[in-house]
């Protein structure tokens, strides 16, 4: 299968510095995305959740699954909160936190991405467990 591949002038300038493979490159990338998207999509079951209301259900799979156990050790975290983290059949991802006491209201949030979680302050060391278990490649790069 032939295709075009649209990269900005800014990007191309530097792939044609550094005498980068497009071919090789886009390659390796799909062929890791394809692979996340088998994961994401494999095992597909009915997942449901405790809240004080009742029970929410989607159609996914725990990357995590949420136990007394699962905790974040960032050093600000309530440790008395553990977590699970899902990926639904839509490629969406579910975080889940409930207090192992009931002390309060069991968290159900959704993104479009894990980094998305981090951002709206879910634990990183949690999301990034999740990340693993999706893809077991996967690095975590740090800035120094």
């Amino acid at each position: 299968m032939r295709t075009s591949l649209y990269l900005p002038d800014d990007l191309a300038a530097l792939v044609k510095r550094y005498g980068i493979s497009i071919s090789e490159v886009a390659q390796r990338a799909l062929r890791r995305e394809v692979h996340v998207m088998e994961t994401m999509s494999a095992d597909a079951e009915r997942v449901t959740v405790k809240m004080r209301d009742g029970r929410v259900g989607f159609v996914g799979r725990w990357l995590i699954d949420p136990a007394d156990d699962v905790r974040s050790g960032e050093p600000n975290a309530d440790r008395g909160t553990f977590y699970g983290v899902a990926v639904t059949a839509k490629g969406n991802f579910v975080v889940y936190a409930a207090h192992v006491a009931d002390r309060r209201e069991p968290e159900f949030r959704t993104y479009s991405s894990l980094d998305h979680a981090i951002r709206d302050d879910c634990p990183s060391d949690v999301i990034e467990q999740a990340k693993t278990a999706l893809d077991p490649d996967h690095v975590r790069w740090i800035d120094i």
